[in-house]
């Protein structure tokens, strides 16, 4: 008759101490190195996804479809005004006349740094330093062609349950 109650209040003082002194104790502060540096001083801005069309020599070559952050300097993005809209204007007459990524001189370090000059020399500041590409692919007619046709665009499937084992 003892021994369960004895256990239950063992159970009980064990638990309560545990919860005052997990709500009590404050661990030692460590001082942890960040793995990567802290953007602190630059604003990263996030301009809307776009379809470009590419047009050379009067006919339509594809498009180039971009999704572009720019990363800003504080002291100049804090002291001017730069307008969504034309920031993507800006963008999309940039993207227009850089090389598209079919032609053999296609470089990406190249793509960012026009981006980043073609935006710095619109605004008349030194405000953009890099261009983040999170999403950048061209689309030749001839592929967007071969979707419009059921035959030529064809997914073969092969069923996993009727094959032999």
């Amino acid at each position: 008759m003892w021994t369960p109650a004895l256990i239950g209040t063992w159970c009980a003082v064990l638990c309560l101490s545990a919860v005052y002194l997990g709500a009590t104790y404050s661990p030692r502060e460590r001082s942890v190195e960040p793995q990567f540096p802290v953007l602190s001083e630059h604003h990263i801005i996030s301009l809307e996804p776009m379809t470009v069309p590419i047009v050379r020599e009067g006919q339509l070559k594809g498009y180039v479809v971009a999704e572009v952050s720019l990363t800003a300097n504080d002291e100049a993005w804090h002291g001017r005004k730069f307008p969504t809209m034309e920031m993507s204007d800006q963008l999309m007459a940039t993207l227009q006349t850089l090389p598209v990524m079919a032609d053999p001189n296609f470089d990406l370090k190249e793509v960012r740094a026009g981006i980043v000059a073609k935006m710095n020399e619109r605004f008349g500041a030194e405000a953009f330093y890099q261009a983040v590409l999170a999403r950048l692919e061209f689309l030749s007619v001839a592929d967007i062609e071969k979707t419009r046709n059921p035959e030529i665009y064809r997914v073969k499937s092969t069923s996993i349950a009727k094959q032999p084992a």
